[in-house]
């Protein structure tokens, strides 16, 4: 989720192609939606789901906050 939030800050319109959506999605939305998906999936807690939601959560802030960090000055030395 990290790699994820850092990519849509640095590339919001790059289109995205996520298997079964037959349509481009821009990395800005799908990064959104990923985040509401792990936010209703922390929040609902269903039997049988052993996936560390909020894990996921913090991951995608820590990597677009590193970015930002990173990013305070020129944005042509980071990459």
């Amino acid at each position: 989720m990290g790699v994820m939030a850092a990519f849509a800050y640095l590339f919001p319109n790059t289109k995205l192609y996520i298997m079964l959506i037959p349509f481009p999605i821009k990395a800005k939305w799908a990064i959104i939606g990923f985040a509401a998906l792990d936010l209703f999936g922390g929040v609902a807690q269903i039997s049988g789901d052993n996936i560390a939601h909020f894990a996921h959560l913090g991951g995608a802030l820590t990597g677009f906050l590193l970015v930002l960090y990173w990013n305070k000055t020129n944005r042509k030395t980071l990459y």
